[in-house]
């Protein structure tokens, strides 16, 4: 449970309870007095059964099933008690904060105003009062609501900014891993040219030499020998120089040091313990940005979605299993093999709230979930791929990506 479900739980949980307090000892103890804390006790219900979750969904069938349970429940206690309209304090933000539009949180905070109404009617208190009150608590709703939903568009539109600098980050980053490829290679022919073809070159001119100096059915020239020496010292030249080139271009690709980087960052920004597993030889520049991209979507994702604990990334060859990942990782573990790609898989697990827990599942990525990756669904096509999203045994979520070997 984060920050904000805990003061949610504080203000209805709290409020309630208080107005229970209030409307005891104000009026007197009477069957409308005990419709009353009915009211508002199943109000407490609502929000300790289903309501917690409801606030973290928008427009799904339980929001409207709480929105309609608090409704009902409102307007029982107000047949009790006048009392309970200190209840508006939190049930108004509330229903705005299960709104995924102006429109529906203006309906929602209708809905209540009618019920504060129609209660007060049935539980015979005065009409125009409670006409009045309604009026002024509606009013004051929407003008706070208008706010919030303002607020949220901004975080949305901030949240859609960034996502675009971190695709044209991911960008630069492979322009600039093209860049630095060329600059390795242009270093790897200097230093071939001036350790192992100097070294070979010196090793042909000795065994010309040696070739030169025997005669057919003669025996060899003292000179044989040393030539043979040369031959010997300068062959073992070229294999240290060749191994000293084969370790040092043995290195991680580009590739990975880019997702370790964007793992690392991850892990250090959330807290959230993360394993990297690799197993890619080098690919083609247009591959690779796809591959960051949708390890980078997907991490957002579980940032923005997944309250996880734990997130297993694979980059490889082999086709992942259904079965979960094990182990217990790192902050950030990482393990890297070389295999010559005849087909690419990206998979990012984790142990979060999945879609079975309350979040559209998404069978293709091509839809709008609110996850925001019909982007990336478009890359992914432009090479050939796909993506789909859905929940993970026993419990979080899944994401996998396929690119072809190659792609008309």
């Amino acid at each position: 449970m984060n920050i904000t479900s805990r003061w949610w739980d504080v203000a209805i949980v709290g409020a309630c309870l208080a107005t229970i307090g209030v409307a005891t000892l104000d009026e007197r103890p009477d069957p409308l007095s005990l419709l009353a804390v009915v009211g508002l006790l199943a109000l407490v219900l609502v929000h300790v059964v289903v309501g917690h979750r409801a606030l973290r969904q928008k427009e799904t069938p339980l929001v409207h099933v709480v929105t309609a349970a608090i409704v009902v429940a409102f307007g029982i206690g107000m047949a009790g008690s006048g009392t309970v309209a200190i209840a508006q304090t939190v049930l108004y933000p509330a229903l705005w904060a299960m709104s995924s539009t102006w429109t529906r949180g203006v309906l929602r905070s209708c809905l209540l105003a009618v019920a504060l109404v129609v209660g007060a009617g049935l539980g015979r208190q005065d009409w125009g009062e409670a006409l009045i009150t309604a009026a002024i608590s509606l009013v004051f709703s929407i003008a706070v609501g208008t706010w919030i939903i303002r607020i949220a568009e901004h975080v949305e539109e901030r949240d859609a900014l960034l996502d675009q600098l971190r695709a044209a980050q991911a960008d630069v980053a492979a322009l600039e891993r093209a860049a630095g490829v060329e600059q390795e290679r242009a270093r790897v022919a200097r230093e071939i040219h001036d350790t192992i073809a100097q070294s070979l070159t010196g090793l042909v001119m000795a065994v010309q030499r040696a070739q030169g100096a025997l005669v057919p059915g003669a025996a060899p020239p003292p000179s044989t020998a040393h030539d043979l020496d040369v031959v010997a010292e300068l062959a073992q030249d070229a294999l240290r120089e060749a191994r000293a080139l084969v370790v040092d271009y043995a290195r991680p690709t580009a590739l990975t040091d880019s997702l370790e980087r964007v793992t690392s960052s991850f892990s250090r920004e959330t807290g959230v313990r993360l394993e990297l597993r690799i197993d890619v030889a080098d690919l083609p520049r247009e591959h690779e940005v796809v591959v960051l991209r949708t390890v980078q979507e997907a991490l957002a994702n579980v940032r923005k979605h997944a309250h996880a604990s734990r997130v297993w990334v694979g980059v490889g060859t082999t086709a992942p299993e259904d079965d979960g990942p094990s182990g217990h990782p790192g902050p950030v573990d990482v393990h890297v093999a070389a295999t010559a790609p005849s087909g690419l898989w990206v998979e990012v697990d984790d142990d979060g709230i999945g879609p079975g827990d309350g979040v559209d599942a998404v069978a293709d990525a091509a839809g709008t979930s609110g996850f925001g990756l019909s982007g990336l669904h478009d890359r992914l096509a432009l090479v050939g791929g796909w993506v789909t999203f859905g929940p993970r045994r026993p419990r979080g979520s899944r994401l996998r990506a396929h690119i072809p070997r190659s792609h008309p």
